[in-house]
């Protein structure tokens, strides 16, 4: 009943789209916004190649330099960014913004200290957008679930504090998930409902009886396919291996991640089911998804 997912359905699952899809948010006329450019682009080479390992080359020249990851072209990120507002802290709307994405920035390299203090320099008063605000106001539990996402077997002891961590993130779902919503918004909503689900799933996993994991599951499944279309329903029928085809765009690169997610509880799904307990959901084909899944 407490068969660990593989790794790649923890942790790094959720945190390459989640860090890959943060984009800073400037006034027009900014002076600095070729910088602050720059350092985006920075930023966005070192977080992916924190997720998929070292050796990966993200630029077309990149190297491992003696200070940053590879594909940083040897300068840490949070360094510049570091070094960008301490020269410009004249610009608070600016520094904030920079702040949140330095804190997701260290969360996906897993140096979860210095991610704290980043979020929490981040003033709320200086945050602009509905993406930066929901980050910041989960960047308790996210620097939480970084910490503790990996641990096999998840501690039972832990399962109330990822509970209270899903409730934050359902707060913040549904605030994004409001009309007329932002793209950035909307797909901000998605990745942390991602992360949601991959919290539930784990507390599902921890369940100690069939009974609870029942509950738990439906739970975790119902939440999730909350923000899935009919298209995405649709598409999801198929099997990895074709929406890996199609991984190219954003919509197609979210769709294989819901694939994960919904693989994970089929796991659950079908676990329950051969004890003779039968799990109900909301949506008949999130049902079928779950109950009969396509093999790779």
């Amino acid at each position: 009943m407490k068969n660990p997912l593989p790794r790649w359905r923890q942790f790094p699952i959720w945190a390459i789209p989640l860090f890959l899809g943060l984009a800073m948010t400037l006034a027009p006329g900014c002076a600095t916004r070729r910088e602050v450019a720059e350092i985006v682009a920075r930023s966005n080479a070192a977080m992916l190649t924190s997720q998929l390992g070292a050796g990966i080359d993200l630029l077309t020249n990149a190297t491992r330099g003696a200070t940053g990851p590879a594909g940083t072209g040897g300068v840490d990120p949070s360094a510049q960014i570091d070094a960008f507002i301490e020269a410009h802290s004249d610009q608070p709307a600016t520094v904030a913004a920079l702040r949140v994405r330095q804190g997701v920035l260290l969360l996906s390299q897993r140096r979860f200290n210095l991610a704290r203090a980043a979020f929490d320099a981040a003033l709320v008063e200086h945050l602009h957008t509905d993406r930066d605000l929901a980050l910041k106001r989960l960047s308790i539990p996210l620097v939480w679930w970084g910490e503790n996402s990996l641990l096999n077997p998840f501690p039972e002891s832990m399962v109330p504090r990822a509970q209270e961590a899903m409730k934050a993130f359902d707060a913040e779902v549904t605030r994004l998930g409001r009309p007329p919503g932002a793209a950035e918004s909307m797909q901000t909503r998605d990745l942390l409902a991602e992360i949601r689900a991959w919290i539930a799933l784990t507390v599902t996993r921890r369940a100690s009886d069939f009974p609870t994991m029942k509950t738990r599951l439906e739970e975790a499944l119902d939440t999730y396919g909350a923000i899935l279309t009919p298209a995405d329903l649709e598409a999801l029928q198929q099997p990895e291996r074709v929406l890996a085809e199609s991984s190219i765009t954003q919509e197609g690169r979210r769709r294989l991640r819901s694939k994960a997610v919904l693989a994970a509880g089929a796991e659950r799904f079908q676990e329950l089911e051969r004890e003779g307990i039968h799990p109900t959901l909301h949506s008949p084909e999130l049902q079928r998804l779950v109950a009969h899944p396509l093999h790779p």
